[in-house]
C-alpha cells in the first residue's frame, strides 16, 4: 500500500524525484520491562539493537515521503544499578515504516537539515526459545543532516527517537516484572542515490 502511495502521489516526469537510501545504525534502549518492587530496579531491554534498512522516498516540494523496510538483531540484556547481563544476538525483527521528511534548513539540491516523523511496525522473534513472534507498533522522529557529495549520492546522518509497546508479552515476564514503553535512540548513517 505504502509503495502504490508513492508511486502514485506526484507525476513521474519530474526530475530527480526519487531517492534511494542503505541506512544503517544502532540505539541505546530503555523500557521495555522492569521490577519497581525491587529496590535495583532491575529492567529487562531488547538492548543495542542493530538496523539496516532500506528507504524509497519521493520528493514533493520541500519534503519527502518515504517507506523503509529494515531488519533488526538485538541482545536481550538484565540491567540493575550493580550489574548487567547480556544474552548476545536473541532478538531479531522485519518491519517496515512510512515517513514524512520536511526540510528545515538548506537548499533543495544543497546540504540540508530534515526533519523526520513517522510510523512502523516491526515482527519480533526471540532466537532463544520458541515463542510465537509478536507485532509492535511505534512511532519515530529524527533530524537528519543530508549531505550532497555529487549530484547523484548523498551521504545521511540522522539522530532518531523510537517509542513503541514493550516487546515482551506480560505472561512471560518474571514475576514483579512488568511492560513499560520501549525508547530507543539511536545514530543513523547511510547514502542515498537520487534515481
Amino acid at each position: 500500500f505504502a509503495v502504490a502511495l508513492l508511486l502514485l502521489s506526484a507525476p513521474a516526469t519530474l526530475h530527480a524525484q526519487w531517492r534511494l537510501a542503505l541506512l544503517t545504525g544502532t540505539a541505546v534502549t530503555h523500557g521495555d520491562a522492569r521490577d519497581d518492587t525491587d529496590p535495583a530496579h532491575p529492567e529487562f531491554h531488547a538492548e543495542a539493537p542493530a538496523t539496516l534498512a532500506l528507504r524509497l522516498a519521493r520528493r514533493q516540494g520541500a519534503s519527502w515521503l518515504a517507506v523503509e523496510v529494515h531488519h533488526t538483531s538485538a541482545d536481550l540484556a538484565e540491567i540493575s544499578a550493580s550489574t548487567a547481563v547480556m544474552t548476545r544476538g536473541a532478538l531479531t525483527a522485519w518491519g517496515t515504516a512510512l515517513e514524512l521528511t520536511h526540510r528545515v534548513v538548506g537548499p533543495q539540491d544543497g546540504p540540508a537539515l530534515n526533519a523526520v516523523l513517522g510510523a512502523g511496525i516491526d515482527r519480533w522473534t526471540f532466537n532463544l526459545d520458541d515463542g510465537a513472534p509478536r507485532w509492535r507498533g511505534s512511532v519515530r522522529g529524527a533530524l537528519e543532516a543530508d549531505l550532497p557529495i555529487n549530484p547523484k549520492w548523498s551521504g545521511v546522518i540522522r539522530s532518531q527517537i523510537v517509542a513503541g509497546p514493550s516487546v515482551f508479552n506480560a505472561e512471560e515476564l518474571p514475576e514483579g516484572f512488568e511492560q513499560r514503553m520501549a525508547v530507543r535512540i539511536g545514530l543513523v548513517f547511510g547514502v542515498s542515490r537520487r534515481l
